[in-house]
């Protein structure tokens, strides 16, 4: 078992978004489009687990800080949201268009 470092746990409720596949298509609701969502988020190098199971949905009109103390795996979530790193688990989710 890896050890844990002091990183991201989920701590978001889940969001009011909806989605479904239907013919290979994915389909979500319209009533709380969402922007980005990100599901069972996991990133770690060798032992150590900088981003545990992180699942959140940011919407039209919300505002987010990332707040954490250093080496927490800010800079690390960025980087997977950008594309930057490869993910160990979990999915990525943008709205066409969506910059990071």
């Amino acid at each position: 078992m890896p050890d844990r470092a002091e990183g991201f746990k989920s701590s978001v409720s889940p969001s009011l978004a909806t989605s479904f596949e239907k013919g290979g298509h994915h389909f979500y609701s319209t009533h709380a489009m969402f922007y980005l969502k990100v599901t069972d988020l996991t990133k770690s190098y060798t032992s150590k687990v900088l981003v545990d199971h992180v699942n959140f949905t940011i919407s039209k009109g919300q505002k987010v800080a990332l707040v954490a103390k250093n080496g927490a795996g800010k800079s690390t979530l960025l980087k997977l949201l950008m594309k930057e790193l490869d993910l160990s688990d979990g999915t990525i989710e943008r709205r066409e268009g969506v910059r990071i």
